[in-house]
């Protein structure tokens, strides 16, 4: 008995885990202050927001995941979410970038060691044309 008690502890504490550092990560993606893939800043390393990216895109909940970053994060989070849904959900895809097409909001992206401000207009194009494919 004391064995199955301690068994259900320990299981329900790793469930609250693996729930809570799930949600970390979505939640670091829906405010990550640059849209950046490839190597960046003078040590050429992975940005948190493709680190974050790339973890949610090896979930099983990916699809969803990006759905909600597309929802609830910022423009830059928009854009993540929009390159994983180029693959994961093209209709998906055409449907949330359509709005966006016409927008003349900004974003931040950063390109090596330069962090500029672009029309998202131009970065979902660009997501179309495969600049960003996503890992998997």
């Amino acid at each position: 008995m004391t064995h199955s008690l301690i068994s259900a502890v320990l299981l329900g504490t790793l469930s609250l885990f693996a729930a809570d550092s799930h949600d970390r990560v979505v939640e670091s993606l829906l405010k990550v202050p640059q849209f950046a893939f490839g190597g960046v800043g003078f040590a050429g390393v992975t940005s948190e927001g493709e680190k974050d990216y790339t973890a949610i895109l090896a979930r099983p909940s990916a699809q969803n995941d990006f759905e909600k970053a597309f929802q609830t994060g910022n423009i830059e989070a928009k854009c993540y979410a929009l390159v994983a849904l180029f693959k994961l959900n093209h209709d998906k895809f055409v449907q949330l970038a359509a709005p966006l097409r016409k927008s003349d909001a900004q974003v931040n992206t950063m390109t090596g060691c330069i962090v500029t401000k672009r029309a998202v207009s131009a970065v979902v194009s660009e997501i179309e044309t495969g600049l960003y494919s996503p890992k998997k």
